[in-house]
């Protein structure tokens, strides 16, 4: 199972508080330009490892290391579920959805 450096994310921070930039120039793409698969799939990762986290895996990790690791993590979930939320809200307010559900045809 191939896993990911602590200092990498799906989620754009710019000119966040680590200052990182991604090698890889997928992972500095803004969410909007991913796909619902690509966040939903991230939003699943991202709660796996905070719940992790929380429950105390990675015991090694200092507290300091940790609780910046669970920030970060809750900061993504956020990003992620509110990308998902705005793209649903949308979805839900297009002509071709109110039709489909108001037995009008679409415009």
């Amino acid at each position: 199972m191939a896993s990911r450096s602590p200092g990498t994310s799906l989620v754009l921070h710019p000119g966040g508080p680590h200052g990182e930039s991604s090698e890889d120039p997928s992972r500095s793409r803004p969410l909007r330009t991913r796909s619902t698969e690509d966040l939903e799939r991230a939003r699943c990762h991202h709660e796996r490892a905070l719940t992790a986290l929380q429950n105390g895996s990675a015991g090694t990790l200092n507290s300091t290391v940790r609780t910046r690791l669970i920030r970060r993590l809750q900061q993504d979930l956020y990003a992620l579920q509110r990308a998902l939320g705005q793209r649903e809200a949308r979805s839900k307010g297009s002509p071709a959805h109110l039709s489909a559900h108001s037995g009008e045809p679409a415009p």
